[in-house]
């Protein structure tokens, strides 16, 4: 059930990144490799980078602000990114 959830967030990211493509066919294989390749990139780093900048901000903050900030920022990108897509 967990991926059913998750799947809608991999498809949007699909559209809007494709949606960005300069010079690429929307159906092309190749255009598919590339975008994969970054989401794949952008998932490793996220998982590399985000517990060691989290843990970071969280002893500098404290856990109240970093929630905040975080959702925060979280609905500022979802409002903004609902034009584009």
């Amino acid at each position: 059930m967990k991926a059913l959830r998750s799947v809608h967030v991999y498809m949007y990211m699909y559209m809007c990144i494709l949606s960005r493509v300069k010079g690429y066919e929307c159906t092309s294989l190749r255009t598919f490799g590339i975008i994969t390749g970054m989401i794949n990139a952008g998932l490793g780093l996220g998982s590399m980078i985000g517990p060691m900048l989290g843990g970071v901000l969280m002893e500098s903050i404290g856990y109240g602000w970093l929630v905040t900030v975080i959702s925060s920022a979280f609905i500022i990108m979802v409002r903004f990114d609902r034009h584009r897509c």
